[in-house]
């Protein structure tokens, strides 16, 4: 594949990714409130455990490593 070819896949990625974020924000409020993610009150204090919103930055960042890397 050409380094343009690559340049393009690459850039349409980001976009793709920056998109469906600013859609995602505006739609949700987070952390905290993803499915999967644990939150509780503790007397005043408010305690979260991001265990769904930990699971989709990681799934998102090997995607875009396994796609960068295997189009080098």
């Amino acid at each position: 594949m050409g380094i343009i070819a690559k340049w393009f896949f690459k850039t349409g990625f980001l976009l793709m990714f920056v998109g469906a974020l600013l859609v995602g924000i505006r739609r949700m409020r987070w952390p905290g409130h993803l499915p999967g993610d644990i939150t509780w009150k503790v007397g005043s204090s408010r305690v979260i455990i991001p265990l769904g919103t930990t699971a989709l930055i990681g799934l998102v960042l090997t995607l875009y490593y396994s796609l960068s890397k295997h189009h080098r």
